[in-house]
């Protein structure tokens, strides 16, 4: 029987990429796929409302979300996407509901939802006058686990190796959303809370990220995103939720 890494490596031609260049970097993010996940992982929304202001974004909304899978959050600007991941990711507050993390409310037992969460968000929380290595060293120290994978090996999974000294300040925005992305993976964090994840990314970069996403949910991880497009991470257990 295929272990959960095999299948990944098994089912990556669903997402559409077949390419030496692709599989190459796929190979790379393997490492981050042996992370031991709990297979019964759930993240469940109950009754969820959100108001900023006088207005009110959304409300009554509830779904659930197990590992091994994504949710696809869409809408029209302006409804409340980012607050629902904000409030997912605990930065935000919301009007009623509650949010659970296998059975918890996440707001009385914090600790072990942090440590099984990674949110990217609009901010990426790179600091400009430090290199890329300085900056993921610093957001390792951060993070609940130390990543094996050394700053260059774990660029090169989005093809950023090469600017491993470079300061945040000289790159572009795709190249700070690349390396963003690569924070991510080294977090080891089972659900990823993913705000516009392919913003200022190129075909090679969205290619990258779809097949990250993609192993990370073939792995038994859970992913949360919201996207304006429809990424190529595999359908498999796939739910789109429109807030509109």
């Amino acid at each position: 029987m295929l272990d959960r890494l095999s299948y990944a490596a098994v089912s990556v031609d669903r997402v559409g990429y077949t390419s030496r260049f692709y599989r190459n970097r796929f190979l790379m993010i393997q490492p981050y796929s042996k992370a031991s996940f709990n297979n019964a992982a759930t993240l469940q929304v109950s009754d969820l409302a959100c108001v900023r202001g006088h207005r009110a974004l959304f409300s009554g909304l509830n779904f659930d979300v197990h590992s091994g899978s994504a949710v696809h959050i869409v809408g029209e600007n302006g409804v409340g996407k980012t607050c629902l991941l904000r409030i997912l990711a605990g930065l935000g507050q919301s009007e009623q509901g509650v949010v659970r993390w296998n059975g918890s409310d996440i707001t009385e037992h914090p600790s072990g939802y942090y440590s099984a969460m990674t949110y990217l968000g609009h901010k990426i929380g790179l600091q400009e006058k430090l290199t890329v290595r300085e900056n993921l060293i610093f957001l390792d120290h951060l993070g609940a686990s130390a990543c094996a994978v050394t700053a260059t090996e774990s660029l090169k999974i989005m093809d950023m190796d090469g600017y491993v000294n470079s300061p945040v300040f000289q790159l572009s925005a795709g190249q700070r959303q690349r390396v963003g992305l690569v924070r991510v993976l080294r977090s080891h964090a089972q659900l990823w809370l993913l705000d516009e994840p392919a913003t200022a990314l190129d075909n090679a970069g969205t290619a990258l990220l779809e097949y990250a996403m993609g192993v990370h949910i073939n792995a038994g991880g859970i992913i949360i995103y919201t996207s304006h497009q429809n990424l190529a991470h595999g359908d498999k257990n796939y739910q789109q939720i429109d807030l509109t």
